[in-house]
């Protein structure tokens, strides 16, 4: 593209002292590569604000709060959290509800799962996930072996 705006000055400054005839040619020149230049240097710009995003994304950490409640007297909550190439599964069996916990989680990919399951006993529980504050999943069971499952977020 430089080579093009270089060529095409000249070309333009060899038909102005009339040693070639070729103007409008040249002119296009200078335009197609002006625009060539223009683009290459946009799509430049834009490549690089999207890798900065990405690994702006990739760095940062979240904090992951799982929380069930209910009346359930024998309920097993197992959760999933996953991101920055790892992924961790644990099981609970909570004395009594209320139950929460915190992870903390970075990556490209962020995310996880918090199931709660009511035991013989029966009893309704509600799984809830809050992502940095804000409420990202809530579900709710009740009965029998009922299953509440917050995933997705």
């Amino acid at each position: 593209m430089i080579l093009g705006i270089v060529f095409a000055a000249l070309g333009i400054a060899r038909a102005r002292s009339g040693k070639a005839t070729n103007k409008g040619l040249a002119i296009a020149g200078l335009v197609l590569s002006v625009l060539g230049l223009i683009v290459a240097i946009l799509w430049a710009a834009v490549f690089t604000k999207a890798v900065n995003d990405v690994t702006t994304e990739a760095n940062r950490t979240v904090t992951v709060h799982y929380e069930v409640t209910g009346t359930a007297p024998d309920a097993s909550v197992a959760y999933t959290t996953f991101g920055d190439g790892n992924l961790t599964t644990n099981q609970e069996t909570p004395k009594a509800l209320p139950w929460s916990k915190d992870l903390t989680t970075k990556g490209l990919v962020k995310g996880g799962t918090l199931t709660v399951t009511t035991g013989m006993a029966g009893g309704n529980v509600t799984c809830k996930v809050v992502v940095d504050g804000k409420p990202a999943k809530t579900a709710t069971a009740s009965g029998n072996f009922a299953t509440a499952s917050c995933d997705g977020f």
